[in-house]
């Protein structure tokens, strides 16, 4: 009999037999697989493009395929009225009357002043319409805020540059105007060696300078100059306006000074109602 240690040894000997050949069939059956994958993949590819193919060209096909006519092959010439049964003709529908559309009013016309527009230099933003600021922007007039006479809060104008004065210069002096014309006919206004405003009242001529502090020394020559003119023209009925309150003081030398915040109660005290 065979010891027990024979015995191991044939198990261990079937063992590797058994695993060697299952190795060489497991190959072998991947090698076969693989074998026929290789062959069958290119027919496989083949019949795939084939179906994608017949697919697009019946799709293409489809959309080029004109729409079904029908076709009519009565001869309605051999048809006469009393042959036509009047049940089977529909009852022909009252004609939909069109409703007159509402016409809009004709637009206004309107009609601007054009030439007293531009006759002044200044003009309050908020008492122009569209049409008016079209006009004054296309004679460069510039919007510029301003501090009104009399008032603290700035306000949007529109004004136009009258060199060689400042804007603030023709501020003043187109603001004051614009009262003045309220009470007086004759109010006119210079930018050469007269003053810059005159307006007449009781047959007396007056006078108004209007002077900012800018340079204040290059001017002591030119306003001792403008003051003895002024003082041979009008006597007492010129007043120097200054731009600038705080400047008063400074313009007193040369002759009577208004701050420009004092504009209302002179007019109210030189032109008594």
């Amino acid at each position: 009999m065979p010891s027990q240690s024979d015995g191991e040894w044939v198990n261990v000997v079937f063992y590797a037999v058994l695993g060697i050949g299952g190795y060489f069939l497991v190959d072998k059956l991947a090698m076969l697989a693989w074998n026929v994958i290789q062959q069958l993949w290119p027919a496989f590819v083949l019949l795939t493009a084939t179906i994608a193919g017949v697919f697009c060209f019946w799709r293409v096909a489809s959309l080029l395929r004109p729409e079904p006519t029908f076709r009519c092959d009565v001869n309605l010439d051999k048809l006469d009225d009393e042959s036509l049964d009047e049940e089977t003709v529909p009852p022909t529908e009252p004609a939909v009357q069109s409703v007159p559309t509402p016409q809009e009013p004709p637009k206004r016309k309107l009609e601007i002043d054009v030439e007293g527009l531009l006759s002044t230099l200044l003009h309050s933003a908020r008492n122009l319409i569209p049409e008016e600021v079209y006009i004054l922007e296309k004679n460069q007039y510039v919007l510029k805020k301003f501090v009104p006479l009399g008032e603290v809060r700035p306000q949007l104008f529109y004004i136009r540059e009258c060199k060689p004065e400042s804007l603030e210069h023709t501020f003043v002096v187109h603001s004051i105007a614009h009262k003045l014309k309220q009470c007086l006919d004759d109010v006119r206004t210079y930018a050469t060696q007269k003053p810059d405003l005159v307006f007449t009242f009781d047959d007396e001529e007056y006078a108004l300078e209007i002077e900012t502090p800018l340079f204040l020394k290059k001017k002591h020559n030119r306003l001792v100059a403008k003051a003895k003119t002024n003082n041979t023209a009008y006597g007492k009925r010129w007043w120097i306006v200054t731009t600038s309150s705080a400047y008063q003081r400074s313009f007193r030398k040369y002759g009577k000074v208004l701050r420009r915040n004092q504009i209302d109660n002179w007019l109210q005290k030189l032109l008594p109602e």
